[in-house]
């Protein structure tokens, strides 16, 4: 016997709670109106030598993970402990999940697993298995570079990799709840060109989103939002000096261009003619990649000079974007009324 769910190469994959839910997704046409109203807004930590964190934002309290928010997705979560009480093999839960077209997504230790270049605790998607050959079909960061990839593992190396000290008794990512998700074919979510202009201005303008006016207007000061994004890059490359520049800032930056491509597609074939903007994000997108490429240089070699160019090429793309995107914005108002 053998199950293997159908599985989509995700658009962006900056973090795994987002490469985990386009995987999914992207095999679902209906949803794409959803994927592209959001992954529109993005926010930062005010002071990286502080904090580090930043990432998509999704309308609702950011400690809620995007997967649970989707309404394209079902969402079960059961506790590792009521699982082991139930099943003396996690793999047998496994398959009785995937046997109901649902994925599963649990931390395990990938030290274990020969097919992944890690050796550390991480949460994985689990897509398939087969009997026959006993082995697991997985996506998860772990290939040497660091890049998002599917791949197997034997039956045996995922028991050993989830009964691992570290997963079961130490801190995790999930707190030890494994969740399960499956497409909503019946989903109602209904699609407007209003969506994306609203997250859009909120972008462009640097606004904070509803939660932190509502909610938690005293934390807003510790976080930047939209556009101001790039101004918080420049702040910290100005006082980094020879200390390691935080990669995952910039991936998800280019991740964002990348979306923001994706989503201008999308709209030129909701009869829409975006050429100018697709060309002028098709820029931006590849000055985004060249500083990339510049912050993993510092980080290896620090040539001379080479953050005040950083700043200056970041500065660049901000006014790029801008520029574009308030022309968008009009013409995006005109058609949606």
């Amino acid at each position: 016997m053998k199950k293997i769910l159908e599985i989509q190469e995700p658009i962006i994959t900056t973090f795994t709670h987002h490469a985990h839910l386009l995987t999914i997704l992207g095999t679902e046409p209906n949803a794409r109106g959803w994927v592209f109203s959001n992954y529109i807004q993005i926010y930062i930590d005010n002071n990286l030598r502080k904090n580090s964190w930043g990432d998509f934002y999704f309308p609702m309290p950011y400690e809620i993970k995007s997967l649970e928010l989707c309404k394209w997705i079902l969402t079960q979560k059961c506790h590792e402990n009521l699982v082991d009480k139930r099943y003396s093999d996690i793999v047998d839960y496994i398959k009785d999940v995937l046997e109901n077209d649902f994925f599963v997504h649990m931390m395990i230790n990938h030290k274990y697993l020969a097919n992944s270049s890690i050796d550390r605790t991480h949460d994985i998607l689990v897509f398939g298995y087969d009997q026959a050959k006993q082995e697991l079909h997985c996506a998860d960061f772990a290939s040497r570079a660091g890049k998002y990839i599917f791949f197997k593992c034997s039956f045996d190396e995922f028991r050993e990799a989830y009964r691992d000290e570290d997963v079961k008794k130490g801190f995790t990512y999930l707190n030890h709840f494994i969740y399960s998700y499956k497409v909503n074919k019946e989903c109602d979510y209904g699609y407007n060109v209003h969506n994306i202009i609203f997250w859009l201005k909120q972008y462009v303008n640097s606004e904070a989103p509803e939660y932190w006016e509502g909610y938690n207007y005293s934390g807003r000061v510790l976080v930047t939002w939209g556009m101001d994004y790039y101004e918080v890059l420049c702040r910290n490359l100005l006082t980094i000096g020879d200390e390691q520049i935080d990669l995952k800032f910039y991936y998800l930056l280019k991740d964002h261009k990348k979306m923001m491509l994706e989503r201008l597609k999308f709209l030129e074939n909701d009869s829409l003619c975006l050429k100018e903007y697709i060309e002028a994000y098709e820029e931006i997108y590849k000055d985004i990649s060249i500083v990339v490429n510049m912050a993993v240089k510092h980080n290896v070699v620090n040539p001379k000079g080479i953050t005040d160019r950083m700043i200056d090429r970041i500065k660049n793309i901000k006014a790029a974007e801008y520029r574009v995107l308030c022309k968008l914005i009009d013409v995006l108002e005109g058609v949606g009324g």
